[in-house]
């Protein structure tokens, strides 16, 4: 049986002995979400899925090898399937598959057509939700081939459409109108490389990038896209001191930076014309136009995603007992408390109901160590002094929803795609 241990969230930790769950100080945080109402929201120790009555915890496990603690990244179709990847060559729950693939929550198993490869990013196509892309980052001192595949049963199995030499592919994403993006990073020279596809991933163009101005080329990432238009998107380099970050207007034959953005970017989420910049100090920032970018007041977030006018922000739950907010219009209003996290209801012979569950009362312990305290002093804001829903109960002192936002959020709808953190 797994038992916790804490560990940092971002970085990979291989224990020798019995394997330990991944428990720790939080790191990053993101959300993605389905036109259904199903939102996953990551944590540095596990992944939080919703279909809208409230948040149930799917442990890390369910993709990592006994002994290895790594945080995992995911995306959600429109339709809430999964994709879970590790990152990892070695340390994979089976050996030799770095991606896995969920339709419930609860059951979790390998794409075709993935095996033997480390896939360092997948997507969804927004509205195609049976179309989906994967790039790999394989690398050998002698040479290597890494490749763009591309699946069109929700991710299910995936077959190769482009193939390059020596080149690490980092991100791929979809844009407007059926438009796709990948980037990666050349060694010698070293350069940046940009792929652009018109027709939802079938066939590719190379484009180059301009990478003056930049302290280094070896860390691209493809950071958000226009909702309407296909030439516009963010694209970032990862600096020593500073990222820095691009904008183009014309389908990338041409960049320009952007102003006011931070030294260190973790997430950018568009919205309309506009972007948000999630910072490394927890901060948030907003550009009408999407190139001058000025703080906005907020809680202290991660990573972001949008449901169709409306951000969503995942906090530092070492720091915010509030692990999801919503802004719609000027306000931020809280949509999920940790407290009120439930426990995994996922059948026994199913990945979760075997390795998760018996985690669980593990977790609550951490939780209730952890969770910052309660400001209000209230451990019961329902006022019908009945006990908590079943659940993470009353960790750190709170049982009830911070308000009953189950009604209202569910009318709202996403047009789902994940815009990814920066990974390094």
């Amino acid at each position: 049986m797994r038992a916790f241990l804490p560990a940092l969230a971002l970085f990979l930790v291989v224990l020798p002995g019995s394997a330990r769950a991944h428990i720790g100080a939080s790191g990053a945080a993101d959300v993605a979400a389905g036109s259904a109402g199903d939102i996953a929201l990551e944590e540095a120790w596990g992944l939080l899925l919703s279909d809208g009555s409230g948040f149930e915890w799917v442990c890390h496990e369910i993709l990592t090898a006994p002994g290895v603690v790594v945080q995992p990244a995911y995306v959600m179709n429109d339709d809430g399937v999964l994709l879970g990847l590790t990152g990892l060559g070695n340390g994979s729950r089976v050996d030799g598959e770095s991606v896995y693939r969920s339709e419930d929550g609860c059951s979790w198993v390998p794409p075709a057509g993935l095996s033997d490869r480390i896939v360092a990013q997948a997507a969804f196509a927004p509205g195609m939700p049976q179309v989906a892309l994967a790039v790999s980052a394989d690398y050998a001192v002698d040479g290597y081939d890494n490749v763009i595949a591309r699946s069109t049963d929700a991710g299910a199995t995936f077959e190769v459409v482009r193939s390059v030499s020596d080149v690490l592919l980092r991100d791929v994403t979809f844009g407007a109108g059926g438009t796709a993006w990948v980037v990666g990073v050349a060694e010698d020279p070293p350069a940046a490389l940009l792929y652009r596809s018109d027709d939802a991933g079938l066939t590719w163009d190379s484009v180059p990038i301009d990478g003056s101005g930049a302290e280094s080329l070896f860390f691209p990432s493809l950071l958000g896209t226009h909702p309407t238009d296909a030439d516009v998107f963010w694209l970032g380099l990862d600096g020593n001191s500073a990222d820095l970050v691009l904008r183009t207007s014309d389908g990338g034959d041409s960049f320009a930076p952007v102003s006011g953005a931070p030294a260190a970017l973790v997430d950018l989420v568009p919205q309309g014309d506009g972007a948000w910049i999630t910072s490394g100090d927890r901060e948030l920032l907003w550009a009408a136009d999407g190139v001058a970018f000025g703080p906005v007041e907020a809680p202290q977030v991660w990573g972001g995603g949008m449901r169709v006018g409306t951000l969503l922000l995942a906090a530092d739950t070492s720091r915010e007992r509030t692990a999801l907010w919503s802004r719609d219009g000027e306000e931020f209003a809280p949509v999920f408390e940790t407290a009120d996290l439930r426990a995994p209801s996922c059948a026994p012979g199913t990945e979760v109901g075997d390795e998760c569950a018996p985690l669980w009362d593990e977790l609550v312990v951490w939780l209730e160590a952890n969770i910052p305290p309660d400001e209000t002093g209230d451990d019961d804001d329902s006022g019908s002094g009945e006990p908590p829903p079943p659940g993470c109960g009353g960790c750190a002192g709170v049982g009830q929803s911070v308000a009953p936002w189950e009604s209202s959020f569910l009318l709202l709808v996403l047009g789902a795609y994940l815009v990814r953190r920066r990974t390094q």
